[in-house]
Order: structure tokens, then C-alpha cells, then sequence
């Protein structure tokens, strides 16, 4: 896979931040700084980017293909004393060229909570939901089942976790009490995506 980046743009509260052409700096090396609203700190980022793969489906006799992705992420932090709060959204649209087929738009939204009362309790709670596809020639449609379908598999997944710490950071005999659950449903072709649903709850103490 050949990747170009065409421009990235960061901004903060319509305050252009740092832009990077093709053959110029790397994304990875702008740093915009957060704009303070209230008491939160907020990072909003909007990348485009134009990717060449040479195997789009993963195959021996795959295709290859241009990709204009644009993405779209907001972060939130937000520190209370020693609490924190936090909070992410990203969107993001790929349009893939001669093969409208394969245009997706990702989304994704997290929430956080850290609640630390004092130095032997700690308390975390997570929750998110995310709605993306999945490229065809991947997962479930891997091999011929690639070219059997004509449009691109989506799904949406939840997921919760709260987790309970007892014990100082730096103590041998900490407790951690912990319970998760996911739930990934396929949105589409469901005669052929029906039986990989899965549903995930499970607790540990360590």
C-alpha cells in the first residue's frame, strides 16, 4: 500500500493551527494547543488524506483503487480535583475511486469517568458506541465472498466497562474488581452477517 497525505489541517475553534502538504511535515509533528472552554480542554482535529492501495480486497487478483479519506475528531478533557472526566468523537468518510460501492462513513463516541476519592479507592467507568464498516475482502467476506456482495458491511458495537480499585498505586495487595460488556451487531447483508453477532459480558477480580 502506498500512502500520500494531501493536507492535514488542525484547528482550534476556527483558528487554523498548522497545514502540511504532500512532500511537507508530517502530521504527527503538529501539536496544536487545546482551547479552554470552562474547565475542559478541547482538541479538535480535521485530516484529509489520499491513499493508493494496490490490493484493495486483500487478494491475489484484487484491484487497486485511490481513496480520498476525510476525518473528522473532537477530544474533551476535563479535570475535577482529582477527578476527570473525558470524552471523544471521531467521523470519518472514505470515497473510494470507481468503486462507489466501497464509500463508508465511520463513527465513534467514548465517554469517561475517573473518580478518585482518596488515595485507597479508585473508581472508572467507560461507555462508547461506534458504527463502521468493515472492507470487503476482510472478516467475513474474505477470499471469492469478496466479489459476492455488492455493498459494504457495517455494523455497530456498544460497550460498557466500570472497574473498582482498592489499594494505594504503589501497593503490593491491590484489588481490582472489574465488568465489561460489548455488543457488535451487523447492519446490514444479514442472511450473510447474522451469526457473527456477538454479545460479551464477563467480570474479573484480581
Amino acid at each position: 500500500m502506498q500512502k500520500r497525505t494531501l493536507l492535514t489541517l488542525l484547528i482550534a475553534c476556527g483558528a487554523l493551527s498548522g497545514t502540511t502538504m504532500a512532500g511537507a511535515a508530517q502530521p504527527d509533528l503538529l501539536d496544536p494547543a487545546p482551547v479552554k472552554l470552562g474547565g475542559a480542554d478541547l482538541l479538535p482535529q480535521l485530516e484529509l488524506q489520499e491513499v493508493y492501495d494496490d490490493n484493495f480486497y486483500s487478494q491475489v487478483n484484487s484491484r487497486e483503487f485511490w481513496v480520498q479519506i476525510l476525518t473528522l475528531q473532537l477530544d474533551a478533557l476535563a479535570p475535577v480535583g482529582p477527578h476527570e472526566y473525558s470524552a471523544h468523537y471521531k467521523a470519518e468518510a472514505g470515497v473510494v475511486e470507481d468503486s462507489s460501492e466501497d464509500n463508508y462513513v465511520d463513527q465513534s463516541f467514548h465517554l469517561r469517568g475517573f473518580w478518585d476519592p482518596d488515595p485507597r479507592h479508585r473508581f472508572e467507568l467507560k461507555g462508547g458506541y461506534r458504527q463502521e464498516h468493515e472492507r470487503r475482502g476482510t472478516e467475513n467476506f474474505q477470499g471469492d465472498k469478496a466479489f459476492s456482495i455488492d455493498e459494504t458491511p457495517m455494523y455497530e458495537e456498544t460497550f460498557a466497562l466500570g472497574r473498582y480499585t482498592y489499594g494505594a498505586d504503589k501497593s503490593r495487595g491491590r484489588l481490582i474488581l472489574e465488568a465489561k460488556g460489548a455488543d457488535k451487531t451487523y447492519m446490514n447483508l444479514r442472511e450473510l452477517t447474522e451469526r457473527s453477532d456477538r454479545q460479551n459480558v464477563e467480570g474479573t477480580a484480581t
